[in-house]
């Protein structure tokens, strides 16, 4: 049996027919349907291009397969070719058996009432909420009040007519977006062995007069809140702190942050390292750092936050999205409030044994999203879609 997932990023293809991906979906991230489907077709937006560069990792293989929507970027693009992508969807059912769609994302919403009135089962999987997803600051649109709006409407009613459902967080998505069918939650994180320092790290003996930050995370949008950050850090060098900031990450916004960080006078402080796509590039980055921020102004569960807590890192973020289920309170402040985060940057660093006792803390709790605990759960989901395609089938 094939399985259909539909992903809302986008693809390049080449004249060669290889799909290639630079946002975590190479060939490897297929395999775990693998297991249990014959076959994956890949459900999403694709370019035709010349050429990649390296940063680029292919996508199809053997027994991996594409369907390529209609490519665009922004909502007036997505608004521009909505009766495009209609007829592509519609056409993409064809030869399709299992439904999985990754949301949120605006292709169910075109498909939901063709799939409902065959009462064909699907399965969703819930990656984030929509609520902070499009709050202020995440995009520059004058309708993001109303698209958040529509899409916290519409994934509602996708996942309550879902056949069942893998949430990333143990609680928070669910409370909001419940699926009446068979549901469980897993993490896409996949924490292996060697994703773990030995030991957590002792601050109270690392007699640092600098203190190094670290950010990691995409800057195609503003969503994960790195403006906020440099703006912390800017209070805080203004306090008299020495400070390192390293940021990890590409997009369209770097030059941006760039540009404020340097109106700030940030230069020598705020150090921009580039993308690394591979969880094992990190590392080096992870172990250098006495503090890792995400800032996020949006957030499902974020898997570079678990990886930093698995080196032993303490770590500061928002309360948004699953994070309170990773983090203590104490170590957890508002979005988009910069005054409010420069202050715990200070709380934090001006106390060694906090420090120690989060690194601890962390490194302790990260061992809850082993892989090989939590990759039975995604099978189980799996499976049961599987056979309630299969019983359809037969009935059809």
């Amino acid at each position: 049996m094939n399985v259909c997932v539909s992903v809302q990023n986008r693809f390049a293809k080449t004249g060669d027919g290889v799909y290639w991906s630079k946002t975590g979906y190479a060939y490897e991230f297929w395999q775990r349907y693998l297991t249990t489907f014959d076959e994956v077709l890949v459900l999403g937006r694709t370019q035709e291009v010349s050429e990649v560069s390296d940063e680029w990792k292919r996508s199809n293989g053997p027994r991996v397969k594409f369907i390529p929507l209609p490519y665009y970027e922004g909502f007036a693009q997505f608004i521009q070719s909505s009766l495009e992508l209609r007829r592509s969807l519609k056409a993409a059912l064809n030869g399709v058996e299992a439904l999985i769609f990754r949301l949120p994302s605006p292709y169910l919403f075109f498909m939901l009432g063709t799939i409902t009135r065959r009462q064909k089962p699907f399965g969703v999987e819930v990656l984030g909420d929509p609520h902070d997803l499009y709050s202020p600051g995440t995009y520059p649109n004058p309708f993001l009040g109303f698209i958040r709006m529509i899409s916290r409407m519409q994934l509602a009613k996708e996942c309550k007519c879902a056949t069942t459902a893998i949430y990333v967080t143990k609680t928070a998505l669910q409370k909001n977006y419940p699926c009446s069918g068979y549901v469980v939650h897993a993490s896409d994180v996949a924490l292996t062995k060697e994703s773990f320092t030995l030991f957590p790290r002792d601050y109270e003996t690392k007699k640092l007069k600098t203190r190094s930050l670290l950010f990691v995370g995409s800057l195609q949008h503003l969503q994960k809140g790195p403006d906020v950050l440099i703006d912390a850090v800017r209070l805080a060098v203004a306090h008299g702190r020495d400070l390192k900031l390293t940021i990890v990450g590409d997009g369209e916004q770097k030059s941006r942050i760039e540009k404020l960080a340097a109106s700030f006078g940030l230069h020598a402080v705020v150090q921009f390292a580039g993308h690394f796509p591979k969880p094992s590039d990190l590392i080096p980055f992870f172990d250098n750092a006495d503090l890792f921020i995400l800032p996020s102004r949006a957030e499902g569960l974020p898997k570079v936050l678990i990886e930093a807590m698995a080196r032993g890192l303490p770590c500061i973020s928002t309360r948004v999205g699953g994070i309170p289920e990773l983090l203590e309170a104490e170590d957890i402040v508002p979005p988009g409030d910069s005054e409010e985060l420069y202050r715990k940057i200070l709380q934090v660093i001006e106390q060694p044994a906090r420090m120690t006792a989060m690194s601890r803390r962390n490194w302790e709790f990260a061992k809850n999203f082993d892989h090989r605990l939590l990759e039975p759960r995604f099978q189980d989901f799996l499976v049961h879609l599987k056979n309630q395609t299969q019983s359809w089938l037969q009935r059809k």
